[in-house]
């Protein structure tokens, strides 16, 4: 590099700082590895030929309290940066510290102290040159991507280094009258750093040498203004004098006062703290986005409003009427001409062409500060135009749509308001505290969809009408069908600000939007809503981005999408007028068809050995599930989707598929305790296995749904249910299904304390599995043994069918079967089955079970309780009570309460032990088992003294 002074930096190695910290070989940068190995290059390089010492060069790397392997570290980044370092340039060991020696040429800091010294004194052109080649060194800001209080205030003082040398070019130019062309950014700089004398000084200068003598003073007047207020100081000498120079040569003229067309203020605006700040610290350009009425335009103007005073060029508002009733969006080329005329450039100074006119707008606030409303606009296309071209202006541009093409912005998308804002709203609109009927506001909120526009309408038509109560507007508002009509008042309401979005959409985003609205999903991906509109899961996925793009959807997780409640109303109410009953009807089969096709699947990733019902051949694309966790997950996210398509299936008489649909979630609903759900599909799917006049699956319906009162307690329900099922067991000669009813019938008499009964029907289930050539059914019924042998008390030969069970489930790599055969192993083995039990919790938690992990948890409790540990034992069964709460497994509940009791009695904690015997012992009541109820009771009264 060729030096103004003459000098020459014969170097091919450099080090930068001023930037992203560096090393260069040749022009090129060379890994100088992590952060902290930089901050050692860094703090040794600003003290260039000179010993840091080690102490001082930790606390620069790590802080005050550095870890207690600093030095052995920094000896390890010091051998690394050896390694790396350009030639001529040496890292050395000085007397108790290090140094790094170069040619100052190369550090690019020196060089610019260097070049910086070397202007000083000399000729204005001269210095004009050098210190552009100074500030041309600079990458960025300093030390950029080290961390650490140290580098935050070297980095501190060199901008302010860097600033002072940008002052000095700027009074070197202003000496050799180059004024005009500094004029934009100086706008830019002082708009950034309003409180800088020296800078408004210089801005005052070149403002007055280009003619505009009275903006001059008028920005001292701002400038004296802003340090007063915010300082509370008058300007220094430098500024006065300036002040006096500028009067001095020019008497002030009259200026005509700035434009001002911002509506007014909302005085109810209510809320939104939050996002006005973040809209209050955006930079020159924010869009904010949103859907229909959820106040974009009133949060945009109480912003404009708080900071007009900074702006005090102008402050100009445009509706471009990306979305209004009766009118097309205004059209760039237009929106300029209005933007000039508000700002007072003469109609015939306003060239004709598109191009012309941005470019006389970008002229005109070059060097003005001017606050811009551009709101409600259509299109990224529309708005790039009208950006202005001056650091010191600030826009705001709020949109339906999320204007994704504008690039360089900031964004904010707004939300509905939480509850509270909800409330505080309706009580400034209605201009009186709700306080005596609180819960009838907050159900009119969510009738409202916490959405603005639809609280406002509500609480303007209660205002309007006193016999009105809060009750009465939440009573009319819960009318689904009518609740659309509801939210209108004069000219406004919520379903026509709905309809101005659905007609900028598309063709196929109208389809998509109105069968999603019809459909019965609470959220939805790709897959679904293509099954849904009858098009490629490509296509859907645009078509969703699309309506997510306009606000449409929201989308809570990626690739997950949902409507806000009203415009599902909307949506649904459009379907209805303008799609056919059976098209309607088509996409719903289509829907509950792509459900039961992939929940199928999903339930063979769950259970392989599952009785599979023959299905209709899948026409969709259908995701994989590689392993029952991943099943798992898909069948939690569409859990909702999947109960509702069987009520839909039911309620449209489509009996197979409701039955078939119901039937594939069973093992789901057993392992993740959803047991409300399990029953009500299951009821439906029982009435309608009779409908389709099929008895096999009649019967395994009715052993699933006798399961899931096994489950919840009601044991006389689940007996009856599989007694019913074993007499079409029989009929039909289904010997898979009577072994798997008999094995049923096992577990539930074990719970009953029926301890013969449950032998022999395992011993039936055995013989039956044996005579179907099922493997997999075989090891469930010996794992059936083993549970009735133990709670009869049989403790060795309930270890003998529990090895066997175990075996065989590994054998045939039923995970499931071998989870809960390890939980009855280890119970069986006393202290000495924590390692089955061990095994079996983390079996459980792979495979997504959490009935087993919750038995897991009771006996690994048992254990640590059995081992002299009662602390980490009631923290164990403390987790496995509230996991049998979760999973609504009253009985797995009964043991957690029972065995977590006799932990507290050892932890002296009395009280709470009483309270988890007393809540044991209605368990058990319950359950009707005689000999549960004796045992708790006796535990009880041990623990409470009777």
């Amino acid at each position: 590099m060729e030096g103004i002074a003459g000098e020459r930096a014969e170097v091919s190695g450099q080090l930068a700082v001023l930037g992203e910290v560096r090393v260069h070989l040749d022009g090129r940068p060379v890994d100088s590895g992590p952060a902290r190995q930089r901050c050692v290059l860094a703090a040794l390089a600003v003290d260039l030929n000179h010993v840091v010492p080690v102490e001082r060069l930790i606390r620069r790397v790590w802080g005050d309290e550095p870890p207690h392997t600093a030095r052995t570290t920094l000896s390890t980044y010091v051998s690394r940066l050896r390694k790396v370092l350009p030639p001529g340039v040496e890292l050395a060991n000085r007397s108790g510290g290090y140094v790094v020696q170069a040619d100052p040429a190369a550090v690019d800091l020196h060089r610019f102290r260097r070049l910086t010294a070397l202007a000083r004194g000399g000729a204005d052109e001269r210095a004009v040159r050098v210190l552009r080649e100074a500030l041309d060194l600079w990458r960025g800001e300093a030390l950029t991507g080290i961390p650490g209080d140290w580098a935050a205030g070297y980095r501190e003082l060199l901008r302010q280094e860097r600033l002072a040398v940008e002052g000095d070019l700027t009074d070197a130019l202003l000496r050799l009258g180059r004024a005009e062309e500094l004029l934009p950014a100086l706008a830019a700089r002082t708009a950034e750093h309003p409180l800088d004398e020296r800078l408004a000084a210089q801005y005052m200068l070149a403002l007055h040498l280009g003619g505009r003598s009275a903006d001059a003073l008028d920005h001292y007047r701002r400038t004296r203004a802003l340090l007063v207020e915010e300082l509370g100081t008058e300007p220094g000498e430098r500024l006065r004098r300036r002040h006096q120079e500028v009067l001095s040569s020019e008497a002030p003229a009259e200026r005509p006062k700035p434009p001002n067309t911002l509506p007014r203020d909302l005085d109810d605006f209510t809320g939104r703290d939050d996002e006005l700040r973040r809209l209050l610290a955006g930079g020159h350009v924010t869009v904010v986005d949103g859907m229909a009425g959820v106040g974009k335009t009133a949060l945009a103007l109480r912003m404009a409003h708080r900071v007009a005073a900074r702006h005090p060029d102008g402050r100009l508002f445009l509706d471009l009427h990306g979305h209004s009733p009766g009118q097309a969006p205004v059209a760039a080329v237009d929106a300029l001409e209005s933007l000039l005329r508000q700002a007072g450039v003469a109609g015939d100074a306003i060239p004709r062409g598109l191009d012309d006119r941005a470019a006389l707008w970008r002229a005109w606030t070059a060097d003005r500060r001017v606050l811009v409303v551009l709101d409600n606009a259509a299109d990224a296309a529309q708005v790039r135009p009208l950006l202005p071209g001056g650091g010191g202006c600030r826009v705001v541009v709020t949109s339906r749509d999320r204007l994704t093409g504008l690039e360089g912005v900031d964004r904010l998308s707004l939300d509905v308001l939480p509850l509270d804002q909800s409330v505080a709203l309706v009580e400034r609109v209605l201009g009186k505290p709700v306080d005596e009927e609180p819960a009838a506001v907050h159900e009119a909120a969510r009738m409202c969809g916490f959405l603005p526009l639809a609280l406002r309408i509500a609480a303007t038509r209660a205002r309007s009408r006193p016999s009105w109560t809060i009750a009465h507007l939440a009573e009319r508002l819960g009318d689904e069908h009518g609740r659309l009509a509801e939210l209108r008042a004069g000219d406004r309401g919520v379903e026509a600000a709905f309809s101005l979005s659905y007609r900028q959409l598309d063709a196929a985003q109208r389809r998509m939007f109105r069968g999603l609205g019809a459909a019965p999903v609470v959220e939805f991906d790709r897959g679904t809503a293509a099954a849904v509109a009858a098009v490629p899961a490509a296509e859907a996925e645009v078509l969703l981005e699309g309506l997510h793009d306009a606000n449409l959807l929201l989308e809570p997780t990626p690739g997950r999408f949902r409507f806000h409640d009203l415009l599902r109303h909307h949506a649904r109410a459009l379907a209805t007028r303008e799609d056919s009953a059976e098209d309607r009807d088509a996409a719903a089969a289509r829907l509950c068809d792509f459900l039961l096709h992939t929940a199928a699947r999903a339930a063979d990733a769950l259970e392989p050995s599952r009785v599979r019902f023959p299905i209709a051949v899948a026409r969709f694309d259908l995701p994989a599930f590689p392993s029952s966790a991943e099943a798992i997950a898909w069948l939690e996210m569409e859990h909702r989707n999947l109960v509702a398509a069987v009520g839909v299936a039911f309620t449209r008489g489509w009996w197979t598929r409701c039955w078939q649909l119901a039937q594939t979630l069973w093992r789901f609903f057993f392992v993740r305790g959803h047991l409300q759900d399990w029953v009500t599909t299951h009821q439906q799917a029982l009435t309608a296995a009779g409908h389709d006049d099929n008895p096999a699956a009649e019967a395994e319906i009715l052993k699933n749904l006798g399961l899931a009162h096994w489950r919840s307690g009601d044991f006389d329900a689940a007996l009856d249910h599989h007694y019913r099922a074993l007499v079409l067991d029989v009929r039909t000669a289904d010997a898979h299904g009577e072994a798997k009813t008999h094995n049923h019938l096992g577990l539930i008499h074990s719970r009953m304390g029926n301890h013969d009964d449950a032998v022999r029907h395992q011993k039936s289930a055995v013989a039956c599995y044996r005579r179907a050539g099922d493997r997999t059914g075989l090891a469930r019924a010996y794992l059936g043994l083993g549970n009735a042998h133990y709670h009869a008390g049989e403790a060795a030969l309930s270890v003998q069918w529990y090895t066997f069970a175990t075996a065989l489930c590994a054998q045939e790599e039923d995970h499931w079967g071998l989870a809960l055969a390890l939980v009855g192993h280890g119970f069986a083995l006393g202290s000495h089955g924590r390692p089955l039990l061990s095994q079996a919790l983390d079996l459980s938690a792979v495979i997504g079970d959490r009935w087993s992990e919750c038995l897991a948890l009771c006996g690994i409790g048992r254990c640590d309780h059995l081992d002299g540990d009662p602390g980490r034992a009631a923290d164990t069964l403390r987790r496995a009570v509230t996991l049998a709460r979760t999973t609504g497994d009253r009985w797995g509940l009964r043991l957690a309460l029972s065995t977590l009791g006799a932990v507290l009695t050892d932890l002296s904690l009395d009280d709470e032990a009483v309270a988890a015997h007393t809540e044991a012992l209605a368990l058990a009541r319950e359950l009707h088992n005689p000999d549960l109820v004796a045992e708790t009771t006796a535990a009880l009264a041990r623990t409470a003294g009777w």
